[in-house]
């Protein structure tokens, strides 16, 4: 046998070994369902006979030439891995709050302002430390799609954070946003539930939970500046089907004048695409359907507090050189790469998703419209503009299908105040954003909207 014939015959039965691993860890080691399992029964299977064939009965220059190309498709294939585990390479998917943080990074970097570059993680650490027991938020959309959890015996659907704790938000203009968090997981003053004098509630996401700005900053405290008496309900990946939730289960109990509904125009119709999977979610539909989380905050911080801390575990695990060596070798960050493209719909599918969706949608606001009203109070629809509209495509004005959902806001005589409105005569639009980048509003940006909403509600609401 020449060396060229044996230098074939070691890459083929490399090949055939490698098929071998994969299906006895496939059947003896994963964690993943028959189902799920497979595709990579078929793949391994499908590769022994290949390469054994190939071993067995092709001739010596065939052979050849069939391990250098597989030789060459392994050699390309794990150094992309690598480019693309240690952020070498785009097009990596990493959560959009890491993506933004480091873009915020570059750009202070370039405008010489000061970053606190640590981690979220790195934060956590650093304060417990010192002894201060801090969580990061909880994101609501880690749950969309499901029907809550177990906890005990008893199932829950959390919708605020830990609390009575220091709480980690994000950093997007270089300082992170850190709070201490009320009795229910929100960000208020402590104390907020006993005051009598409360007359307004605010029901959103992220851009109402105080993304990504100091106390006081947020729209919430902005507003408080302005002697407006304010429970801030906001949390941190929200949809329109857990705003309602939210609304009903600690909103209502505090029977407000006023509810400002905050639409954030980017994605709470794609939160709600995800969110109408959850029939546990589509019960706050019925009039009286509850939780009674206001009674239960015990059982969700229980769960927080341990959801949080294996996340932060399997966090911490990824610098350790053994995850780091595991991951490359299973080429975990090429396949996730490739499973986002394949997987990725096409614009028309997310318009067609995202139109789908509108009708729910009414149903959502309706419901809280009748709510609210249930108790003699008034809600205001406040239709907050994305960076994208400014940055991106400002011509088109039916830009996540602005139009048709202000028609649905009409209809249902909601009153409407538009934020667009402040930015679009703005001088400049894109200063109200963290280093000009698409992100939340800076500072700035909430103040402007907290004066458009007081201005309003002094000029069209009988105080």
């Amino acid at each position: 046998m020449r060396r060229r014939e044996k230098f074939a015959n070691i890459v083929l039965t490399g090949a055939i070994t490698f098929c071998l691993a994969v299906l006895i860890h496939s059947t003896f080691l994963s964690p993943l369902s028959p189902k799920e399992l497979t595709k990579y029964y078929l793949v391994a299977v499908a590769g022994i006979l290949l390469f054994g064939f190939a071993l067995l009965k092709w001739r010596e220059e065939t052979k050849v030439n069939f391990a250098l190309a597989l030789l060459s498709i392994g050699f390309g294939l794990y150094l992309l891995e690598v480019l693309l585990f240690f952020g070498v390479a785009g097009g990596i998917r990493k959560p959009t709050e890491e993506r933004i943080r480091l873009e915020g990074i570059k750009r202070a970097q370039q405008s010489g302002v000061p970053f606190d570059k640590r981690t979220k993680l790195q934060v956590l650490m650093d304060l417990r430390k010192e002894g201060i027991e801090a969580y990061p938020g909880f994101h609501a959309f880690f749950l969309r799609g499901t029907g809550g959890v177990d906890v005990g015996e008893d199932h829950i659907y959390p919708l605020g954070g830990v609390s009575n704790k220091l709480t980690i938000l994000c950093n997007e203009s270089g300082e992170w946003s850190v709070y201490q968090s009320d009795e229910h997981g929100f960000n208020n003053p402590p104390g907020i539930y006993e005051n009598r004098a409360l007359d307004m509630v605010l029901i959103g996401d992220s851009f109402t939970h105080g993304a990504c700005v100091k106390p006081g900053e947020d729209i919430g405290g902005q507003l408080r500046q302005r002697n407006r008496q304010v429970l801030n309900l906001g949390n941190i990946g929200n949809g329109p089907l857990a705003e309602l939730a939210t609304l009903k289960e600690y909103g209502a109990p505090v029977r407000p004048r006023i509810v400002l509904w905050f639409y954030y125009e980017e994605n709470d119709i794609e939160g709600l695409i995800s969110e109408k999977k959850s029939s546990f979610l589509l019960q706050y539909l019925e009039r009286d359907f509850s939780q009674g989380l206001l009674k239960r905050q015990p059982e969700i911080d229980q769960f927080l507090v341990n959801y949080i801390k294996k996340q932060e575990k399997i966090q911490a695990s990824r610098n350790r050189l053994s995850y780091k060596f595991r991951s490359i070798s299973r080429l975990y960050d090429l396949r996730r790469e490739l499973k986002f493209i394949i997987s990725k719909p096409s614009p028309t599918e997310v318009s067609q998703r995202e139109a789908s969706s509108l009708p729910l949608f009414r149903k959502i606001l309706s419901e809280a419209k009748d709510q609210v009203n249930s108790w003699d109070g008034q809600l205001y629809f406040v239709y907050l503009p994305a960076w994208d509209r400014y940055g991106g495509t400002p011509n088109n004005d039916n830009l996540h299908y602005r139009n048709d959902v202000l028609s649905l806001v009409e209809e249902l005589e909601i009153p409407i105040i538009d934020f667009h409105d402040v930015i679009s005569t703005h001088p400049d639009p894109l200063s109200l954003f963290p280093f000009r980048m698409p992100a939340h509003y800076a500072a700035e940006g909430y103040r402007l909207l907290a004066e458009q909403i007081d201005t309003y509600l002094r000029l069209n609401f009988a105080e």
